[in-house]
C-alpha cells in the first residue's frame, strides 16, 4: 500500500478556508469565481506535487532559487503593471503575477538553505542578513509596506528558532523602538495618513480612513449568523472597498455573521497548531528552519488581514491565506 505523502489535518484546513472564500467570492464578485476557482485547482495539484518531493532538493536548489527570486522582483519593478500607486504585478496574458506572494515558500527554503550552509561560519548571521536585504528591500520598494512585515517576521522566526542568542532579538527590538521616528519619515504619504487614522478613527472617515470605517460598519452589521449570502448590503452596494481581497473577512462577516468569521478563525488556528505540532516533532535542522519561515508568515498575515478588518491594526494591502 502506497504511503501517504501529506498531512490530511493540513490538507482539510486547507480545503475549508479555500472554500469559504470561494463561497463569499461567489456571492460578492461572482464573475471572479471561474478564476478562482481554476486556480484553486492549480493549487491542489501543486500541493500533491511538493508533497511527493524530497524536501532536500531545495537545499540543493537554494542557490538557484534565490537568485532567481532576487530578478523576479527586480523585472517587478522594472517591468511591471503600476495600479494604485504600486507596482507589485506582472501581467502576463489575463493573468497578473505578483511574485512577492508566489515565491513566499520558496525564498524561505532558499534562506534556510544558506542558514544550514553556513552554520559554522563565523559571520553567519551578517552574511544571512546580506542575503535578506536585498528581498525586504525590493518587496518594499514596489511599494508594499504590509508584505515587508510579513517576511520580516516569517525571517524573525527563522533566527530564532535557528539558535540565534535571543539578546539579540532584544536590541533589535529596542532599535527599532529608537528608530521610529525615522521609520515615520522615510514611509510614504499614504502609510502615514493610515497610521494617523488607525490612532484616531474619526479623524477622516470620509477620506483615508473611509476603508476602515465601512469595514467596521461591515463586520457589525452581520450579527451572530449575519445577513444571508448574497444579501449583504454594504458589500454588494460596494460601500465597503476590496470586497473580495483585503476586505474579504468583512464580506464574510456580513453574510455569515460571527459564526462564520469564528469558523475561519478556527480553522486557521487548527492550521498553525498542526504546523507547530510538526515543527514540534522535526529534528533535523533545515526542515525546522523551513517551517518557522511558513509559521511565521502565515501567522502574521492572517492577524494583519483579519486584525485590519476589525480595526485593531492600520489597513494595509494584506490578504488572508487561503481565503
Amino acid at each position: 500500500m502506497r504511503q501517504i505523502n501529506f498531512d490530511p489535518y493540513l490538507l482539510i484546513s486547507a480545503i475549508i478556508l479555500t472554500a469559504l472564500g470561494l463561497t463569499i467570492l461567489a456571492s460578492v464578485t461572482p464573475s471572479l469565481f471561474g478564476t478562482q476557482l481554476f486556480f484553486a485547482l492549480v493549487g491542489l495539484g501543486l500541493y500533491f506535487l511538493f508533497s511527493n518531493l524530497d524536501y532536500r532538493v531545495f537545499r540543493s536548489l537554494g542557490t538557484l532559487i534565490y537568485v532567481f527570486s532576487v530578478i523576479a522582483l527586480v523585472l517587478t519593478l522594472v517591468i511591471g503593471v503600476t495600479s494604485r500607486g504600486a507596482t507589485r504585478w506582472i501581467q502576463i496574458g489575463t493573468f497578473g503575477l505578483q511574485f512577492s506572494e508566489l515565491l513566499k515558500p520558496f525564498i524561505v527554503c532558499a534562506l534556510a538553505f544558506f542558514f544550514v550552509k553556513l552554520e559554522t561560519h563565523r559571520f553567519k548571521l551578517l552574511i544571512w542578513l546580506a542575503l535578506l536585504f536585498p528581498i525586504l528591500f525590493l518587496i518594499y520598494r514596489q511599494p508594499d509596506l504590509g508584505g515587508t512585515i510579513v517576511y520580516l517576521f516569517g525571517f524573525g522566526l527563522m533566527l530564532l528558532l535557528s539558535g540565534i542568542d535571543w539578546r539579540l532579538f532584544v536590541v533589535f527590538g529596542l532599535s527599532i523602538m529608537v528608530s521610529l521616528p525615522l521609520v515615520w519619515q522615510v514611509i510614504a504619504e499614504y502609510q502615514r495618513k493610515r497610521i494617523i487614522n488607525f490612532l484616531n478613527p474619526s479623524h477622516d472617515v470620509l477620506g483615508t480612513g473611509y476603508n476602515a470605517a465601512q469595514s467596521l460598519i461591515t463586520v457589525g452589521s452581520g450579527m451572530l449568523f449575519g445577513m444571508g449570502l448574497g444579501r449583504g448590503t454594504q458589500s454588494h452596494l460596494y460601500f465597503l472597498p476590496e470586497v473580495h481581497t483585503d476586505f474579504v473577512v468583512a464580506s464574510l462577516a456580513e453574510e455569515m455573521g460571527f459564526v462564520g468569521s469564528a469558523a475561519v478563525l478556527l480553522v486557521v488556528f487548527v492550521l498553525l497548531c498542526r504546523l507547530a505540532v510538526i515543527l514540534g516533532r522535526t529534528k533535523e535542522r533545515f526542515p525546522r528552519i523551513i517551517l518557522a519561515g511558513f509559521i511565521g508568515m502565515l501567522f502574521i498575515q492572517a492577524f494583519i488581514n483579519i486584525g485590519m478588518n476589525i480595526g485593531v491594526v492600520p489597513v494595509t494591502g494584506i490578504t488572508l491565506p487561503f481565503v
